[in-house]
C-alpha cells in the first residue's frame, strides 16, 4: 500500500538509502596498497614480481663479479684501475650477442602489449554496452509496472 501513497502523504516510509550504481575505488594510494595487500589475487603476483626483482639484482651482481674477474685474469692494470676488460674474453662475447638479439625484438613486446590492450578495452566495452543494454531494459519493466499503479481510492 506504500507505493501508492503520494509523496506528500505523512503516511509514506521512504526506502532506506542504499549505495551508487557504481563503485568508485578512489585514488588514494591507502585505499589501492589495502586493496593490493588483502586480496588473494594480487599477493602472488606481487611475491613473484619481489623474488624476480631480487633474483636480477643476484644476476647482475654476479655479472659484475664475472666481469672483474676477467679483467683481474686478463689485464691486471685494468682491473687495479677499476676497468673492465672491453672486447676480450667470453663474457664481452656472450654480452654481444645477447645485446644484439635484445635490439632485433625490441618491437615484439610492444606489439604484443598494444594488442592485448585493444582486445582488453574492446572486451570492457563490449561487457558494458551489454550491461547498460540490461540496466535499460529494468528501467523500462520498472516504468511500465510503477506507471500501471493506481490509488485505491481513484476510479
Amino acid at each position: 500500500e506504500n507505493f501508492v501513497r503520494p509523496n506528500r502523504d505523512p503516511l509514506l516510509r521512504l526506502p532506506p538509502g542504499y549505495t551508487n550504481e557504481r563503485w568508485n575505488g578512489g585514488t588514494d594510494r591507502r585505499t589501492v596498497y589495502g586493496y593490493i595487500f588483502k586480496s588473494d589475487v594480487f599477493i602472488p603476483q606481487v611475491l613473484a614480481s619481489l623474488g624476480l626483482g631480487l633474483l636480477s639484482g643476484a644476476v647482475g651482481s654476479l655479472l659484475y663479479l664475472l666481469c672483474r674477474w676477467e679483467a683481474f685474469t686478463l689485464d691486471d692494470t685494468a682491473f687495479r684501475q677499476g676497468l673492465s676488460v672491453t672486447g676480450q674474453g667470453q663474457i664481452a662475447t656472450h654480452a654481444a650477442a645477447i645485446q644484439d638479439i635484445t635490439n632485433s625484438f625490441k618491437f615484439y613486446p610492444s606489439f604484443l602489449l598494444i594488442g592485448y590492450l585493444g582486445y582488453s578495452v574492446s572486451r570492457w566495452r563490449e561487457l558494458l554496452e551489454h550491461c547498460y543494454s540490461i540496466q535499460g531494459r529494468l528501467n523500462d519493466v520498472a516504468t511500465l509496472v510503477g506507471g500501471s499503479l493506481r490509488r485505491p481510492n481513484d476510479p
